[in-house]
Order: C-alpha cells, then sequence, then structure tokens
C-alpha cells in the first residue's frame, strides 16, 4: 500500500507540475487558428478567467487545470449558476480550479497518511477514496457558507438601503440615481449587488436587472423589491410610495426573522447545556460529596 500511496502521489504532482510547465512554454495551445474544438471552448474559458480573475498567478493556475481537466458546457453554466447565487466574483473556470487542486492537496495528504500504514493494511484505498471525496466537496462547502453569509448581508442591509433611496427619492431623484448614491455610500453585499444593477442596467431594462440580481440571492424582501418597482414602472406609480412601504415591509420581515432565531436560542442550548455543562456540574457537586461519604463508610 506504501508504493500505491506514493504512486498516487507522484501521479498527482506529476500531472500538475507538467502542465504548468507546458502551459507555461506554449507547448499546449489555448485555443485559435487551427486548434481543435476544445482547444477553442478552453481558450473561451481562459479569456472570462482573465477578466475575472485578480492575479496573474490565479489565471496562470486557472488555465493549467482547465487544460488538465477542461470543463463541458454544461458543467460550466451550472457552475456560473451557482456562483451567481452565492455573489462571489470569479469564474465558473476559476472556480473548477480550485476544487481540482483541492481533489489533488487532499489525495496528497490521505496518500502521505497511507504511507503510515503497515504493508496490506485494508485501510488504505478507503482513506485515498475518503481523501478524493473531501477534496471534491470542500469547494462546494465553502461555496453554500458564502452564499449563506451573502444572503444574510443583504438581507440585514436592505431596510437601511430602502430608507435612504425613499429620502433620496422624495429629494426628486430618480430611482437609478438612488440605488448609485447606496452603492457608492455604502458597503457591503447590497452595495456590491446594486452596482452590478446599475452596469447592467446600461444593456438592459433596470428592472430587468433588478430582477435578475433578486433571482440570484433568493432573499424574498428583495424580490418582493424589484416586483413591486417593475409594478410601479408599469403602472406609473410614484416610487417613493413604493420604496416607502417596501422598507417598512423589509424591516417587518427583518424583525420578525430576529424573533424567530431568539425564540430558537433555547432549543439551541440546550444540547451544550444537558451533554457539558451539567456533567461538569454534578462532577463539581457530587464527586466531594461521594469521596466524603466513601471515607465515612470506609471507617465503619
Amino acid at each position: 500500500m506504501q508504493g500505491l500511496a506514493i504512486v498516487t502521489i507522484a501521479v498527482a504532482l506529476g500531472v500538475i507540475v507538467t502542465y504548468l510547465l507546458q502551459l507555461r512554454f506554449g507547448v499546449i495551445r489555448r485555443g485559435g487558428e487551427g486548434a481543435p474544438v476544445m482547444g477553442k471552448m478552453r481558450a473561451k474559458l481562459h479569456d472570462k478567467a482573465e477578466r475575472d480573475s485578480q492575479t496573474p498567478v490565479a489565471d496562470f493556475i486557472t488555465n493549467a487545470v482547465v487544460n488538465v481537466a477542461p470543463l463541458t458546457r454544461q458543467t460550466e453554466q451550472a457552475q456560473r449558476d451557482s456562483l451567481n447565487r452565492s455573489g462571489m466574483k470569479m469564474s465558473s473556470a476559476a472556480f473548477w480550479a480550485a476544487r481540482f487542486i483541492c481533489i489533488a492537496t487532499c489525495l496528497i495528504i490521505a496518500s502521505l497518511g497511507v504511507t503510515r500504514l503497515p504493508e496490506g493494511d485494508p485501510r488504505a484505498i478507503p482513506a485515498l477514496a475518503l481523501g478524493a471525496v473531501a477534496g471534491f466537496a470542500l469547494p462546494q462547502l465553502y461555496l453554500l457558507e458564502v452564499r449563506r453569509n451573502w444572503r444574510e448581508d443583504i438581507e440585514r442591509d436592505l431596510p437601511a438601503a430602502l430608507d435612504l433611496m425613499t429620502i433620496t427619492v422624495a429629494a426628486g431623484t430618480t430611482l437609478e440615481s438612488a440605488m448609485r448614491i447606496v452603492a457608492e455610500n455604502t458597503e457591503g453585499a447590497l452595495s456590491e449587488g446594486f452596482k452590478d444593477v446599475l452596469a447592467q442596467a446600461k444593456f438592459m431594462e433596470l428592472t430587468t436587472a433588478l430582477r435578475q440580481f433578486a433571482d440570484n440571492a433568493k432573499v424574498q424582501p428583495l424580490t418582493l423589491f424589484a416586483a413591486a418597482v417593475a409594478q410601479a414602472r408599469d403602472r406609473g406609480i410614484p416610487i417613493a410610495e413604493i420604496l416607502e412601504i417596501q422598507a417598512e415591509t423589509t424591516r417587518q420581515y427583518r424583525r420578525t426573522r430576529l424573533e424567530e432565531k431568539v425564540n430558537k436560542l433555547p432549543v439551541k442550548i440546550l444540547f451544550p447545556i444537558v451533554f457539558f455543562i451539567f456533567p461538569a456540574l454534578f462532577g463539581v457537586l457530587l464527586v466531594p460529596a461521594g469521596l466524603q461519604l466513601l471515607t465515612s463508610l470506609g471507617g465503619m
């Protein structure tokens, strides 16, 4: 089994290093004239990753991994939708690269652990399989955590943002200007979302961009706000009235959610009380009494 672990480590490292060197020195083509169909698709993914990546190193690694394990169109679309629903500024190719590297890293760690097992130990293969599963699942679990925090930030910031928009619209500005003021003078997930909406509004209707943002966020107050804005524009209702109503509705929704969380606290705290606090308390109170009783019985 030690030989299998060493081979796994060598293959994982060899594949990564080989393709990094091939990409670095131009052996692998990034698409273009004379490139195969898969190469053209990788070139398209590369262009998107290049626009979204933050550092040349991240872009270089992304391209190398896409060459190692190309994305299918269905996987790319599903991954892009998942990232949009989490508010992450990352290309689908970059996330795919992160998952691939995580799998390779967990396999290497599992292989190093397997080398410490005795020869022929049946736990070696399950350990390698567990490493591969963990490497595949960890990026998705991280994405789910980011999505949860992103939605909570939007839900928390929305009432104050709607109050600010109500004031600015009542002062005579348009909805676009009010949204821009919120985006420029606040920070957080909602501010970034409004910036994206304003950027998309250059190519489509503002209400359409706002609905897309609400569909990605899956936050009920934001969905109601987007629907109310679209209805107000269609029917000619003053937007200031809609914003005021939505601000109050969102604030009430937020208050209700907080009350629900507070009411759930006694149930959540029951487990640590029963399994951690009570045993320690009983130990402090009963152990001295028990020792004293045993001493008394022993003296009889």
